[in-house]
């Protein structure tokens, strides 16, 4: 339990909440590259269990992918059409956004 989970007094979840999640339902698991809340990693292992999945990684885009990204967007719409095999070409053509960081004066 976490500190604020003590604070108002929430029990702990019951295990099957806990539970991995196994099926063959296809699964659109979509990951930004800069997300700094749950990271690529997390859905490339989500899609372990996920035998029907497709984890499409969209550079440059942090936790926020379908309304960021319009080739997000193309991907989601295909899976849509097409559940089995989405549209992903648009990605490889994808490159994160250069940005500096200045130095502080």
């Amino acid at each position: 339990m976490t500190g604020d989970c003590k604070i108002w007094n929430v029990p702990k979840a019951p295990a099957a909440q806990r539970a991995v999640t196994r099926s063959k339902i296809p699964t659109l698991l979509f990951a930004g590259s800069f997300d700094a809340r749950t990271a690529p990693s997390l859905a490339e292992g989500a899609a372990k269990t996920l035998t029907n999945s497709h984890v499409v990684i969209i550079p440059g885009v942090g936790h926020i992918v379908v309304p960021k990204s319009p080739c997000a967007q193309q991907v989601f719409s295909s899976f849509l059409a097409n559940p089995n095999a989405p549209n992903t070409s648009c990605v490889a053509g994808l490159q994160p956004t250069p940005f500096t960081v200045e130095p502080p004066t």
